[in-house]
């Protein structure tokens, strides 16, 4: 009980976010980094865990503050670091794309070959 009663303001359902932060924003933090491997990929995500866990609201019904948020952060950092291994594939694939010759034969190829064609079949 003593976490909640440093964590929340007189009133219970008010969430002193600084004290929050301040409390637990080196393990959200640790936890963040440990998925990302990026401080600041690190610090987004422990930003987003600490808004999400404000928007909440009425938090003086979470029992294990620590490892509530830690299950945010994790879960954050993870879909980030999805998502920035899915941009970067995406970025490798494009220009592999740019780097490969065209198979196709360009416009002004074709036009030619047609004309040639058509002045052999004329003679």
């Amino acid at each position: 009980m003593v976490e909640k009663q440093a964590v929340f303001s007189r009133d219970a359902d008010t969430l002193d976010l600084d004290m929050l932060v301040h409390m637990y924003g080196n393990f959200v933090m640790n936890v963040a980094y440990a998925v990302v491997r990026n401080s600041e990929d690190a610090e987004d995500v422990a930003q987003e865990t600490f808004f999400r866990a404000f928007r909440v609201g009425n938090l003086s019904k979470i029992e294990h503050m620590k490892a509530w948020l830690g299950r945010i952060a994790w879960r954050l950092a993870l879909n980030r670091s999805r998502k920035l291994t899915r941009d970067r594939h995406r970025i490798q694939t494009d220009d592999l794309l740019r780097t490969f010759p065209a198979q196709e034969k360009g416009a002004e190829e074709l036009l030619i070959r047609k004309e040639r064609i058509a002045l052999l079949d004329s003679k």
